[in-house]
């Protein structure tokens, strides 16, 4: 199965965040952790970018991700397969 175009994604409201910005939005959070254990949610995970770059920078926090399209599920899995998709 191909990738959906452009449009397509457009027209469902799909944005997947570019590499940088994920790491700019996990830099400016992480200083605000507070001890003990942690949980990291992704509401719409797509294909895992925030849980695997949390994956890497919290080794330790629990990770789940929400996601409706099976294609983009099936590749959070494979990216981040400690994370509950």
């Amino acid at each position: 199965m191909s990738a959906p175009s452009a449009e397509a994604r457009r027209i469902r409201g799909e944005y997947f965040t570019p590499p940088p910005l994920v790491e700019a939005v996990l830099s400016r959070a992480l200083p605000h952790l507070r001890p003990g254990p942690l949980t990291v949610v992704d509401p719409a995970c797509g294909d895992g970018a925030f849980l695997a770059t949390a994956a890497r920078e919290l080794p330790r926090a629990r990770l789940h991700g929400l996601e409706l399209d099976g294609v983009h599920a099936s590749a959070a899995r494979r990216a981040v397969p400690s994370a509950q998709i």
